[in-house]
Formats: structure tokens, sequence, C-alpha cells
């Protein structure tokens, strides 16, 4: 059972009874409860979005619900990447413990690298593990690895390091652009790439790529996205 949980997973007496306690755990929690909420408040803007509705009369209620998306979606992208980063870093602390990565014998170079460049910048540590993973056959420009840094980091970066000044990898302005551009949509594309990203260090690591907790409920949010997404598609061709 505990092969299922990460390494540094602890246990928690709760009021439910022993439970597994770990970061990844709440990153998630928070991805699956906003993701039907999210859905919840597309279908109530949906009466909104015909060309005989006169906005102005609702406009404080469709300024709610607005507002609702844009809080639900920052949240889940936030836990995207947190979710991410989390998972990165319980496979290099396993690795320094156990001298596996998954059911992968780790050499003395990847040891190395996990136990000093743990907290390099996230491109840097996903190409490491997806160049160890896969034994050279891929690297983090791969799919889904590079959109993912590509489109999460942006959103991200616009969400905690929020700035109107340049910075080397974009523009004066661009943060506070990409802050206002993020909507549902946005949010359930860095869900999906983020479990993606996910499920296929899994199944490098593991051998099956829903072999753990962890990636079980990725595979299941992936699930869920897709069906939500086909869903809200033909809700808005029928208005």
């Amino acid at each position: 059972m505990k092969q299922r949980f990460p390494f540094h997973a602890q246990v928690n007496i709760s009021t439910y009874g022993l439970q597994f306690e770990f970061p990844e755990h709440h990153f998630l929690r928070d991805i699956e409860i906003s993701l039907p909420k999210l859905v919840d408040t597309h279908s109530r803007m949906a009466p909104f979005m015909t060309s005989h509705h006169i906005a102005k009369r609702d406009r404080e209620l469709i300024g709610d619900l607005v507002a609702y998306e844009k809080f639900l979606s920052r949240s889940m992208i936030s836990a995207s990447f947190s979710l991410v980063e989390a998972y990165l870093s319980g496979l290099f602390y396993a690795a320094v413990h156990t001298r596996f990565f998954g059911t992968l014998a780790c050499d003395e170079d990847f040891l190395r690298y996990a136990r000093t460049k743990e907290s390099a910048a996230l491109a840097a540590r996903l190409d490491r593990v997806v160049r160890f993973a896969s034994r050279g056959m891929e690297c983090g420009t791969d799919e889904p690895f590079g959109t993912f840094i590509e489109v999460g980091k942006r959103y991200r970066d616009a969400i905690h390091h929020t700035t109107p000044f340049e910075r080397k990898d974009i523009e004066a302005g661009g943060r506070l652009k990409a802050l206002y551009e993020i909507d549902g949509d946005c949010a359930m594309r860095c869900v999906f790439l983020s479990c993606a990203v996910v499920l296929k260090i899994c199944g490098w690591a593991f051998g099956v790529s829903d072999a753990t907790h962890i990636s079980g409920r990725c595979a299941e949010l992936i699930q869920k996205v897709a069906g939500m997404t086909t869903s809200r598609d033909r809700s808005i061709a029928a208005i």
C-alpha cells in the first residue's frame, strides 16, 4: 500500500483515521475541488453570452461570475505548477535516500544532481529528469514538457511574480498581459499539461503511467478535463 504513496509521505492521525500526508495531495485537492466549480460557473455564464442579452442589465451578476471564474482559474494554475514542483522534489528526495528513481537505479551523476540542484529552475530540473528517466530518448523540450513550461510558467509567473517591469524573459507589461488573459480555458489547459507531465514521468519511473496514487489521480483529472472541455464546447455551440 505504501508503495503507491511518495517516499516522503507522512502518516497523519485525523478524525478519519490514519492517512498519508504529502504536498502533492493538497495541490491535487485544490484542482479537484476547483474544477467542477469552474465548470458550474461557465454554465451559469452561458445565458449571458447570447447576442440577445443586454449585458448592462445584469452587470453586477456578470461581474461576480467573471471574478469567480478568474479566482478559480488562478487557483488551478498555481496548484498545477506547484504539483509538478512538488512531484519532482519528492522524486529527487527519494533518489537521494534510496538510490532509486521509482524502479530505476540511479547513477552517481544523477544522485549528485538530485542532492545539489533540487532548487534549480524548474525547466532545468524537468529536463534533467526527462533525460535520465527516458534514458536519453527525450528531453525537456519534448511534449508535454516543453508546452507545460512555455504555457504554465508564463501564467504562474504572472500570478506569483506580478510586475509591470521588463524581465529577462518577457517584455515590459508582459506579465500583466498574461495575468489579464487568465480564464477557465487557460486553467484547464494547465491542469491537463501538468497531469500529463506527471503521468509520463511516472510511466518511465515505475513502468506504468498510473502506478502511484498521485499519477492515478492525475489520470482521472485528465479524463475529467477532456470531458468537461467537450461538454462546454457543445453548450457554447448551442447558444
